[in-house]
């Protein structure tokens, strides 16, 4: 049997749940989380052989490209959405190999999925 597994990488402030009360211009005043709570899913993935296509927040790989080098290096799929808040809204997402260097995001490096 072969399983599907999917994580969405944002942080507790990128949740369409606060979209009223926190204005994406804010983003960058609260505290990040992102980082190691997707490293201890790394781990606990890496523990048990599992493989996923990771859906990261543009906003997060921006700002946190050492994780999504991560990511791509541990032999997931990575899979890239809306860069940011203020660039174009590239629709759907990139994929980029392991290999992609310091900017998976940009189109250079990434092909479209």
């Amino acid at each position: 049997m072969q399983n599907a597994l999917t994580v969405d990488v944002e942080d507790y402030f990128h949740v369409a749940a606060f979209a009223r009360q926190i204005d994406p211009a804010t983003w960058d005043q609260f505290p990040l989380r992102v980082e190691r709570n997707t490293h201890r899913l790394l781990e606990l993935f890496a523990g048990r052989g599992v493989r996923a296509t990771f859906f990261v927040l543009g906003w997060v790989a921006e700002r946190c490209p050492n994780l999504v080098r991560a990511i791509a290096e541990q032999g997931h799929e990575l899979s890239l959405i809306h860069i940011s808040q203020s660039s174009e809204r590239w629709s759907e997402c990139w994929r980029c190999a392991p290999t992609c260097g310091p900017r998976p995001w940009t189109a250079t490096s990434a092909r479209m999925c």
